[in-house]
Parts: structure tokens; sequence; C-alpha cells
């Protein structure tokens, strides 16, 4: 910290900054090492383990027991470093989903249980806490870790090296972008390998609508996917800078200005304006 004296009110008043080493004025806290001996190592350099993830210790509410900063040696666990590096750990129940460039893997968080009468369970203390390490079967993987969307138990997200739009869940990961817009997702992909993407996904409650946003410095699109048809209903061709929801509204931010998606009855005023309904009849 930093103590300023002011001067007298003489001819000649003067400012003095006056440093200490101690982070608190109330109680000895030499945080800042000023006048330490410290040892010198030329070899010392900072290392990235783009594969390694490390969880801090227990946090329980009520028994002032907060640990969650400190790191042990024997907390670490690693991934396959040859799918890349992780961009994005999300946890659904006693999973953790990890995301890798190209791969996506589950660590499932270990939980020991004692068995008491009348077939009731309680969970007890675990001297581990990553248990066992399941890699997909299938290539997919994430590089853009800001579209990774959980709703419920599945959770979105697009493959830009792929060229595809996954949907995890319970029954593995799924491209969804095979239903009906492979193409369209597959093509974007092409188009800009070398150009920065952009992609976000949103979940519309009131109609079960997967939102997914596309962009890069060529095109931007926004895609509605229905979820209990499987079915890509709509492409609007707009730019989103994110998603949202409340109230069962599903929310869009453009501009830095908040827009309802699909307002009106009519669903033609998109992220307030107004866009052209075209519908293509198709007889066989």
């Amino acid at each position: 910290d930093f103590a300023v004296i002011g001067g007298t009110q003489t001819a000649n008043p003067y400012d003095a900054i006056v440093e200490s080493d101690n982070y608190s004025d109330f109680y000895p806290s030499k945080y800042t090492n000023i006048g330490r001996v410290n040892l010198y190592d030329r070899y010392a350099k900072e290392q990235r383990y783009i594969n390694r993830i490390i969880h801090g210790g227990q946090y329980r509410t009520g028994d002032r027991i907060n640990s969650l900063f400190n790191f042990e040696p024997q907390n670490i666990t690693e991934v396959d470093i040859s799918f890349g590096a992780i961009t994005k750990l999300e946890q659904i129940g006693y999973a953790l989903k990890v995301l890798q460039e190209r791969k996506q893997s589950s660590i499932y968080i270990q939980r020991k249980y004692f068995n008491q009468a009348g077939s009731q369970s309680t969970l007890v203390l675990s001297d581990q806490y990553f248990a066992d390490y399941y890699p997909s079967a299938e290539p997919y993987g994430c590089i853009n870790p800001e579209c990774v969307f959980v709703h419920n138990r599945n959770m979105y997200y697009y493959d830009a090296i792929n060229g595809k739009v996954i949907r995890d869940s319970a029954n593995g990961s799924l491209p969804i972008s095979d239903y009906n817009f492979n193409s369209f997702v597959y093509g974007f992909s092409i188009a800009n390998r070398g150009n920065k993407q952009v992609a976000l996904i949103g979940y519309d409650e009131s109609k079960n609508m997967v939102y997914i946003s596309l962009k890069s410095e060529l095109n931007s699109d926004v895609i509605a996917f229905h979820e209990p048809t499987n079915e890509a209903i709509a492409f609007h061709d707009m730019e989103v800078d994110s998603f949202g929801s409340a109230l069962n509204f599903m929310l869009g931010f453009k501009n830095g200005q908040l827009y309802e998606i699909e307002q009106g009855t009519d669903q033609l005023t998109v992220l307030g304006e107004d866009v052209e309904a075209t519908i293509t009849p198709v007889v066989n």
C-alpha cells in the first residue's frame, strides 16, 4: 500500500510517497517480498500445460472451510495431447465434459457411498476427485469455446474442423447438422478456413428451438433448429452478438441493444429489423 503525507502550510509544502511491504495496515502481511532474500534461478520459466486439469480444495458453507485456491500436484489429471489443447470444461451431472480441439472426453467425478439399513446411502469422503477418463469414439472437437451451450443434460457446440454442429447427450455425440443443414454448415467452415469464425448457440424454451449463429468476415447467418422434430426450420441472414433468455423469451444482443428474437405473431421482425419470408413449395 502507499501512504501520502501532505506538507504543512509553509513556504515549501511537499508531498512524499512512502511504500510499505505489508498488504494490510492492521496486521503483519509482508506479501511484496521487499527486502527478503530469495533464490534466483536463471533457468526458471513459465510453462503452459494445455492438456492438464487441476482442481482446488473443498469449500463447505457453514464450516468455514474454503480451500478453493489450494492446488496440490496430486490433483492433476491429463488428457491425450494428440487431440490438441483443452478449450472448454463443462460439468453435467457427475461428469466433467472436456472439449479439446479435435476430441470430446468425459471425466467422471468419483463418489463413495456408505450404505445404511433401510436402503439409505450417505456420500462419504473420497481420496480422489477425478475418476475414470473416457475419450469419445467420435472425432468431434471444438476450437470455439464461446459457442458451447448446455441445456438440461444436452451440450451443443460447433466443430469448425469437421464443419458440423454437435449435440452431446446421454446417448452420445450426434451431429444435428446432418439432419437437413449439413451442407450449409460444412460450406461455411470450408469457405472460412483461414478466417476468424465466431459461433454462438442459444436455446428458446418456449419453442424448443436451438439457435446457431455462424459469423465470419465474409457472412453471418443464424439457423433455427427445432429439437422435437430434429429439423432446421429457418435460416436468418442476420448478425447477432450474443444470445440470452428470460421468462420464456428468446433474446439477442446486437450493437449493444437488447432485442426479442422473432417477436410478434407474424415472426417477421428479427432483432428489430423487418425480414422477408420466403416459402418454397416442394412437390414429389
